[in-house]
């Protein structure tokens, strides 16, 4: 550009100096228009020339594409009313998938999007845990019929020290149901509704939602507790109790357990299966039929049969021995069971479907290994 500033400076003169020779005018015009051309072309050349560098420095180039993380299935619960959240839980075969959740591979550092696989399941999880109260709330049933809608149970409860105590033989579905709505509250009312029922009037309120609630929040009275659990009743039980109709009682078990050697005597991998498995709070406690028997043994060795090449091949691609079994169940309302704590989850209450116990590769429960029959 530099070998160009003379034009442009004789230009310059061009405009400011109006008594010129009219001929030299149209030699220094034509000089000028063509040092222009001679400019426009050098402009286009450099630019050809910088297009043509970038397209070969991507030439040979893979695209790499941003790593997505891997979907899971989801069954979506519809909030019972406007002072709830709804609820968003994996699903197996439409049914929720319980005991052992998908966790997106988020142990596998190797794998792409760590923080938000980690993220992803942690969520699950607590949508898992609202999913269990409310199911809670369909299984305790008609036993809100019994229910006291104007005290809270711990109000005037005799002290001993400054530790509460009660007998709770006679009053134990009050005492159940109104747990199960402390832990509705804590788990599912929006951050909007919230203070109504767990704030007082000195604003002291349960801030951490994990932590065990009252009604009125930190510090409250026993008029603000009765007052703050009233509304509650009346504001949300009906809506609740009607919420049972979109709640299924039927749901998959998802447990994890490990194959022994190949057997060579019987062609086969023996493998523990277990039905007892725990999740937080939530215990599956099955009563009768297959699974009381299977749980009162607690674990029975059963047998994979696969030829001695199909086996090696599994440990090739299974070197850790891991599996997966899925068991289909039932809960039963505690309106058909005796109720023997008031703090008792109900989905400690279920039967298998189905004898079979279908057995699976990976916890996201894409590749079947086969099933075994539990007789």
């Amino acid at each position: 550009m530099k070998q160009y500033k003379p034009i442009f400076l004789i230009a310059l003169l061009l405009i400011i100096w109006q008594p010129i020779n009219g001929q030299i005018l149209k030699k220094i015009k034509n000089t000028v228009d063509q040092a222009g051309k001679k400019i426009e072309q050098t402009i286009d050349k450099e630019s050809s020339k910088s297009e043509n560098e970038k397209n070969k420095s991507t030439t040979g180039r893979k695209e790499v594409s941003k790593p997505v993380i891997e979907s899971y299935s989801m069954l979506n619960i519809p909030a019972p009313n406007n002072n709830f959240e709804s609820i968003s839980i994996q699903e197996f075969r439409g049914l929720p998938r319980v005991g052992l959740l998908y966790n997106y591979d988020m142990n596998d550092k190797s794998l792409p999007n760590s923080a938000e696989r980690i993220a992803k399941y942690k969520m699950d999880r607590k949508e898992f845990q609202k999913y269990v109260t409310l199911l809670e709330l369909k299984l305790r049933g008609n036993l809100y019929d019994e229910m006291d809608l104007e005290m809270p149970y711990d109000i005037n409860q005799k002290k001993v020290g400054s530790r509460q105590v009660g007998s709770y033989e006679s009053n134990a579905n009050n005492v159940a149901c109104q747990i199960g709505l402390l832990s509705i509250g804590r788990e599912l009312t929006t951050e909007k509704a919230y203070p109504k029922y767990f704030c007082n009037s000195n604003n002291k309120c349960n801030n951490n939602r994990g932590e065990t609630l009252n009604w009125g929040g930190l510090l409250a009275n026993e008029f603000e507790k009765i007052e703050c659990y009233k509304n509650f009743v009346k504001d949300n039980l009906t809506d609740l109790r009607n919420s049972e109709n979109k709640m299924t009682d039927e749901a998959y078990v998802i447990m994890s357990t490990t194959f022994e050697s190949y057997d060579f005597s019987k062609g086969g991998f023996p493998i523990n299966i277990y039905l007892t498995v725990s999740y937080d709070k939530s215990g599956f406690d099955p009563i009768n039929g297959i699974g009381s028997k299977l749980h009162e043994e607690n674990n029975q060795i059963r047998l994979i049969e696969m030829s001695s090449d199909d086996g090696r091949k599994l440990l090739d691609r299974n070197s850790k021995r891991r599996i997966f079994t899925v068991w289909k169940i039932k809960y039963h309302s505690l309106t058909e069971s005796k109720i023997l704590s008031p703090t008792q989850s109900p989905t400690r209450n279920f039967h298998l479907q189905s004898p079979v116990v279908e057995l699976f590769e990976d916890e996201a429960l894409t590749k079947k290994l086969g099933e075994i029959t539990i007789e």
